[in-house]
């Protein structure tokens, strides 16, 4: 369970290091808003290029002049940034579609542990099927739901530390529901958290997938 648990922390503590530019949402919900990100951001990716040492340079002023609006080309920016930011820590790779994957140590549990963030704002947290039992089993302790504030609080010291922010990134009161992983996790593989930022209003969308 300690192993578990290191492991869930170190999932999210680089979901926080790749979603800094998130803007915090009041509320947790399904999906997000794929026409809105489509209208603000769609092409925004011909005025990228990965450089020799494997990060994105971005033509910010190309974009502007293209009509793009300064606040999603700022958050872009940002995003890349982080992105970037990993890949000099040398803990993640870019590829020719601007997605950068930062891979775990497998375990015999089932699923993938990965974290996958994309220049557009959408991070995916893979979780194995022991991590999302973690997370489950958390969720329970709490009456069903909690905030990532509540959630960092169940978890041992060491691990609390590593992911303290986590809840200034992801949104201060965001509800995270135990039915919406257990869902996610019912056929007893990994689950997949998605947090998206909605760079026309700057809220967040958070759901949970199976792998």
């Amino acid at each position: 369970m300690k192993k578990s648990g290191r492991m869930l922390s170190m999932l999210l503590a680089v979901a926080v290091m790749l979603s800094f530019a998130i803007q915090p949402a009041f509320a947790a919900t399904n999906t997000y808003d794929e026409e809105n990100r489509a209208i603000s951001m769609d092409g925004m990716d011909q005025f990228m290029k990965l450089t020799d040492s494997g990060t994105i340079q971005f033509d910010t002023a190309g974009a502007l002049s293209a009509g793009y609006s300064e606040k999603s080309v700022a958050t872009v920016s940002t995003q890349i940034d982080g992105m970037n930011q990993l890949v000099v820590n040398g803990n993640a790779s870019i590829d020719d579609t601007f997605t950068a994957t930062v891979y775990f140590m497998g375990t015999r549990a089932k699923g993938q542990s990965k974290v996958v963030t994309h220049w557009y704002g959408l991070t995916e947290v893979y979780m194995n099927s022991d991590e999302a039992a973690e997370l489950i089993a958390g969720l329970s302790t709490v009456g069903d739901a909690t905030t990532i504030t509540g959630l960092v609080g169940l978890l041992p010291g060491p691990i609390a530390s590593a992911i303290g922010g986590i809840s200034g990134i992801l949104g201060f009161g965001t509800m995270i529901y135990r039915w919406q992983v257990e869902a996610a996790a019912k056929p007893g593989n990994g689950i997949i958290m998605n947090i998206q930022t909605n760079f026309t209003d700057g809220t967040q969308s958070i759901w949970f997938t199976s792998q």
